[in-house]
């Protein structure tokens, strides 16, 4: 659906001038997102104070066609901290924002902080564009020096590839610290404790100074030097660190009992399963004595969790080799109408097919009879896929079911002694349990019987047998 939106909407928006590729691709979001979904756009612009003052610098929200942009002053426009500004485009109600603002902040705002803003406010529109100007050449003067030094590489507009990155905001020194040996963290830690300089912050193999309109020349000699003389007294060659600026991520392994999760307010729920087919590398007997039947799995799948989730395991030496005697030479379903068939009965659940007459022990974990029961199901929908079965038929599926979920929980033990042993086990259900289960009226082959029949036998019997 959305991607027939924006087909719709992106010809409506091609006849849009604009001045250069990134304002260009700022702009299609904005109005992609205003046209398709009919919503305010609010931008979070709280590092981008100086965007309206100079040339060469990234666009600002409110020239892109924000609706609404919040601006902190205070980190590049030279306010007191916790100072900023809400710009309102035109499309936005001025007294509506008034009146929501005061009914959800204070109405005795600081007038310090609301002066600060006056002066900084009055500064930056008799002289912004000269300051911001004065910060861009600082930077640029900063990063030549740095990349003189050796072994750092202070990036910039070089890395702007109208792919990938758009454009670079030149006001920010960001800095790669690894050929030197030492962690961004770790230069960040040494500029603040040894050289009293505090950056914006140090990640694995970066850091970032931020200059504003307060920043002078002799504070950028300083941050110069500093660096310089810490390649010199902490360089290392290097060993045990990253060789790459992120951390590959570690997937904790989560397998859901439910077939659903949650990721924030949105559930996702399984629609299917897996099935995996193949050939062990070694004999059975070999596996049995010296590792175990899943040792062919990919090493991220043998995780007792994850294999304890397995609802049977077919062992396919003990099925006989297909042999040309076995087709039929009649006629039989073609593939595509077996396949819509068994489709539409996965709407159907035959798991308790057997309840009319066997009922599984209370000693079977709810893991365990989910697995068996789901054999169940499956099984039945193949050999009798309406439903009906005699009992020793469903006997018979019932018994298979349990093999082969026994044979995922012997496995289990071996591999995690934790694991504990099972017997899995069933009764014959009588017609007492079927009445108060609510079955009876389910049964659809032979007759049930119950205590009171069985004690009225006994009754007017010649002969019982006693324990």
């Amino acid at each position: 659906m959305l991607k027939n939106l924006l087909k719709k909407w992106i010809k409506r928006i091609t006849h849009i001038s604009v001045h250069s590729q990134k304002m260009q691709n700022m702009k299609t979001v904005l109005i992609l997102i205003s046209m398709i979904f009919q919503k305010i756009v609010h931008a979070d612009e709280a590092h981008g104070t100086h965007f309206y003052f100079g040339n060469g610098l990234p666009v600002s929200a409110m020239a892109a066609g924000a609706d609404m942009a919040s601006v902190s002053m205070h980190k590049s426009g030279g306010s007191l901290t916790q100072s900023s500004l809400l710009l309102i485009g035109p499309n936005v109600h001025q007294g509506y924002v008034r009146q929501i603002i005061n009914l959800t902040q204070t109405t005795s705002g600081s007038y310090l902080l609301m002066s600060s803003l006056d002066i900084s406010r009055r500064n930056l529109a008799l002289r912004g564009r000269q300051v911001f100007h004065q910060v861009a050449d600082m930077a640029e003067y900063a990063r030549e020096e740095i990349n003189a030094v050796g072994g750092y590489y202070a990036f910039g507009k070089e890395l702007c590839n109208g792919n990938s990155v758009f454009d670079f905001d030149t006001t920010k020194l960001s800095v790669h610290t690894l050929d030197i040996g030492l962690a961004g963290i770790e230069v960040y830690d040494i500029l603040r404790d040894e050289y009293d300089i505090q950056i914006e912050f140090g990640d694995i193999g970066n850091i970032l100074a931020y200059l504003s309109i307060g920043d002078r020349p002799q504070e950028v000699e300083r941050l110069v030097s500093a660096l310089a003389e810490i390649k010199r007294r902490y360089r290392t060659d290097g060993a045990g660190l990253l060789s790459q600026e992120y951390i590959d991520p570690v997937v904790a392994a989560s397998p859901q009992a439910n077939k659903s999760f949650s990721r924030g307010v949105e559930q996702i729920t399984a629609e299917a399963s897996m099935a995996f087919l193949g050939n062990t590398s070694h004999e059975v007997g070999y596996l049995l004595k010296n590792s175990d039947l899943f040792d062919d799995l990919p090493e991220l799948y043998h995780d007792p969790a994850f294999l304890d989730r397995f609802h049977a395991y077919i062992p396919g030496w003990e099925v006989e080799t297909v042999r040309g005697e076995m087709f039929c030479e009649s006629y039989g379903f073609i593939v595509d109408y077996l396949a819509e068939a068994l489709r539409h009965l996965r709407a159907l659940d035959y798991g308790n097919g057997f309840a009319q007459w066997f009922d599984l022990s209370r000693s079977i974990s709810t893991r365990d009879r989910d697995g068996i029961t789901k054999t169940f199901s499956g099984l039945a929908k193949i050999l009798f896929p309406d439903g009906v079965m005699e009992k020793e038929q469903a006997r018979d599926l019932l018994e298979f079911a349990m093999e082969l979920r026994c044979r995922v929980k012997d496995q289990l033990y071996r591999i995690d002694a934790t694991f504990e042993r099972v017997e899995m086990s069933y009764r014959v259900t009588c017609g007492t349990c079927l009445n108060y289960y609510g079955l009876t009226e389910k049964l659809a082959v032979g007759s049930v019987t119950n205590m009171y029949a069985i004690v009225e036998k006994l009754t007017h019997a010649g002969n019982v047998v006693k324990p």
